[in-house]
């Protein structure tokens, strides 16, 4: 963990909290997702596609694998929704307002990436202590340091 104060470790733990429960969201949105065969607008192809992207992305949020990615692609993948599907979030009739839910998803990313939600909970921060023990293992074999 990253020592940033007195009272940063709460912070990361409760980030990494949101960062599970928004990947449980996206799960849940994924299985509502997974029933759609593409009938009406889009085909079969891109309807299972979005469903695949989006368990990736669950996965990842979930389980803190490939959190970079996670959040890079998340941010690209919302983005292009709301750019596409949402149009902007604009008023598909006359009196709506609202701004499209993907815009509100591509912020939590932003905030999750900026807010160090993989420092705790998360197997990507696992593995890179693993890899510091292994390294460190490998160098008292060799009397390096």
């Amino acid at each position: 963990m990253k020592s940033r104060g007195t009272g940063a470790g709460w912070r990361l733990y409760g980030m990494a909290v949101v960062r599970i429960l928004f990947g449980l969201t996206w799960a849940i949105n994924a299985y509502a997702h997974s029933s759609v065969h593409g009938a009406g607008t889009g085909s079969a192809l891109s309807a299972y596609g979005v469903v695949a992207v989006e368990i990736a992305i669950a996965a990842g949020l979930i389980f803190g694998v490939f959190l970079e990615l996670c959040f890079v692609g998340g941010c690209l993948f919302t983005l292009g929704l709301w750019l596409t599907a949402e149009r902007f979030g604009l008023a598909h009739v006359l009196g709506a307002n609202a701004a499209g839910g993907a815009i509100s998803y591509l912020l939590l990313f932003v905030c999750l990436w900026l807010g160090d939600s993989g420092e705790v909970l998360s197997l990507d921060r696992r593995w890179a202590q693993w890899r510091q023990g292994e390294r460190r293992r490998r160098y008292a074999k060799l009397g390096l340091r």
